[in-house]
């Protein structure tokens, strides 16, 4: 029997939980758990607590899943350490505008650029200098294993770096979660899924527009949109040099998205209702009950 292509729900789930959609969460949660996809959802929580709310990654359990999803979609988010790691990445791979800020700031991508070639530098430095917040480097290196990307694995090294500068905010509960009736499925149907890319090419070809831009700009100005989020300061310097490489202002990237947006909600529609009513209709029954426990 064909493995069934999750791919869109899986980036629902995403979009759910940035948007404290708790409702939609509860429900993508469950379906994909009767798709047979709890091993999925296990290795993934990690990399969504890291990319969305980091300060959360030492409360990480092998206990219900569901409850951990459904608490970091109420969580205000902070995407200090998906920033600094999208920068540290670039910085490694030679781009120097990646390297910005002020000097605190350029330390510390420096230094977790430098994670990459010498980890166990890294985890002897973080560990001697973050005795404080030993719990937390150690469940930010225990994480790395679940990342199969390595921006993925640098968000783990940005976590470890702020905590070993003491430098972890206080989490707290969003009051902003969004109505499920006005959830936007659409926003499901990205650059990391299949018929998601093949949308935004076909709106970016009506506009006349290269696809890397298409989908760079619908990822920052509606993919990575948040209910709530805290100051985060290494996100904002990220989503600068993503604007700045594209040589666009802030203004000229909403002006594209403000075309963009409506093509890709019209060609995205009828795959959109589809994946609602599956998700509406396809998240109860014993096989998603049973394994709301399970770890790996």
């Amino acid at each position: 029997m064909p493995e069934i292509n999750l791919q869109v729900e899986r980036s629902l789930l995403q979009k759910a939980v940035r948007r404290g959609s708790v409702e939609v969460v509860e429900k993508t949660v469950k379906y994909l758990l009767s798709q047979k996809d709890s091993s999925w959802l296990h290795k993934r929580l990690p990399v969504m607590i890291y990319e969305e709310c980091w300060p959360l990654g030492n409360q990480i359990t092998n206990g219900n899943i569901l409850n951990q999803y459904v608490r970091l979609a109420q969580t205000v988010k902070n995407k200090d350490a998906a920033g600094l790691a999208t920068l540290a990445m670039n910085y490694y791979n030679r781009d120097r505008k990646a390297l910005r800020g002020d000097d605190d700031q350029r330390t510390a991508i420096t230094s977790v650029k430098n994670a990459i070639d010498n980890p166990a530098v890294f985890w002897e430095w973080a560990r001697s200098r973050g005795k404080k917040q030993i719990a937390r480097i150690d469940a930010a290196r225990a994480a790395l294993p679940k990342a199969n990307f390595e921006t993925d694995k640098m968000m783990m090294f940005a976590a470890a770096y702020f905590a070993a500068k003491d430098l972890v905010p206080l989490t707290s509960l969003t009051t902003q979660q969004q109505n499920p009736g006005d959830f936007p499925y659409w926003i499901a149907f990205d650059k990391h899924t299949e018929i998601g890319r093949e949308i935004i090419e076909a709106a970016a070809k009506e506009i006349d527009i290269y696809l890397s831009r298409a989908m760079r700009i619908a990822f920052y100005f509606e993919g990575t949109v948040c209910n709530e989020m805290t100051i985060s300061p290494y996100w904002q310097l990220a989503k600068d040099w993503q604007i700045e490489r594209m040589n666009y202002t802030y203004s000229k990237a909403n002006m594209i998205w403000d075309q963009l947006k409506p093509i890709i909600i019209k060609k995205a529609q009828t795959e959109a209702d589809e994946l609602k009513e599956r998700i509406n209709n396809g998240s109860t029954g014993s096989d998603s009950n049973d394994q709301l426990g399970l770890g790996v």
